[in-house]
């Protein structure tokens, strides 16, 4: 499995992006002294009307200079306390958040970006605006982490739609997987072969346990999809699984949830509905709803 040579790990100084940068340093410590962190935070200067301010209400609002001064040292403060033994390149730049990301990932093709999945400002969302832009935008595989993945994955959730896409998505999350194993389950959702309508009465007498029997050779499908990959990492427990609902999204979130899952990984673009999962309006509601971090993969 090829491993990662450069990680960008973009931080707000956020518990989510503590959490990010201590699985960035951490994915790169575990692949070897040649893969490089770079840490980046982007400092937006004040905007405000000096016609409303007098000379010394002006002098309280701190400059850019300032600003960016006292991020230098928070980011040091910050990777000092993951006490990484990688190479790690620390980044500070004005501009605006989302856009210098999407900026760098451009520029330094990274093989994987990492984030925090909200900031302070927006605690109140699963996904943030950040993080959500990224996961629609970013060239790179996007790792969005919350701040209550604070150790390495336990319990991963990938969902596949046989698609190149979901085959990435599976190859970046044994990737990120601890290197002494987790748990990983593979799921499949689809909607009802017979399209809601009632299946005649000769196929239910001669077919009785169909639903049964067609979800047992999808799990079948799910392990010969995954099994030339799955040798890469022989200590991860895998598990498959194949369940109808009219949504696949909203199956893949709820078995998450029932899961106590700390990561999805998907692949945000595939053969079915499943790649309005992060795409569009729709995206925008399941990312509030996804109860752990995500890895979303785009198609190559």
């Amino acid at each position: 499995m090829d491993r990662l040579k450069t990680i960008l790990a973009a931080i707000d100084f956020s518990p989510c992006a503590d959490a990010g940068l201590a699985h960035a340093i951490r994915l790169a410590q575990e692949d070897g002294p040649e893969t490089e962190v770079v840490v980046l935070h982007t400092v937006q200067p004040l905007l405000y009307n000096r016609a409303w301010l007098d000379a010394d209400a002006e002098a309280l609002v701190p400059t850019t200079s300032q600003l960016m001064d006292r991020a230098v040292g928070r980011m040091q403060a910050v990777v000092a306390a993951c006490a990484p033994s990688c190479t790690v390149r620390q980044e500070v730049v004005v501009g605006h958040a989302l856009g210098t990301i999407l900026e760098w990932c451009d520029r330094m093709h990274p093989d994987l970006l990492v984030l925090g999945a909200h900031s302070t400002l927006d605690a109140f969302r699963h996904m943030g605006y950040v993080a959500s832009g990224a996961i629609r935008k970013a060239t790179a595989p996007v790792l969005a982490v919350h701040a209550s993945s604070n150790r390495a994955f336990g319990r991963m959730l990938v969902a596949t739609d046989f698609s190149e896409t979901s085959l990435a998505a599976l190859r970046h999350a044994l990737r990120v997987a601890p290197t002494d194993g987790c748990d990983i389950e593979i799921i499949h959702a689809f909607t009802d072969p017979w399209a809601g309508v009632e299946p005649p009465e000769w196929h239910r007498a001669t077919v009785p346990d169909f639903a049964e029997r067609y979800a047992k050779r999808v799990r079948h499908q799910i392990q010969e999809w995954a099994a030339p990959l799955l040798t890469e990492k022989p200590k991860v427990r895998v598990s498959f699984t194949a369940v109808q609902h009219p949504k696949p999204g909203q199956a893949i979130v709820e078995r998450a949830k029932q899961g106590a899952c700390d990561l999805i990984a998907i692949g945000t673009k595939g053969t079915t509905n499943l790649r309005y999962l992060l795409l569009g309006g729709t995206a925008e509601r399941v990312l509030r709803e996804v109860p752990c971090s995500v890895l979303a993969v785009k198609p190559d």
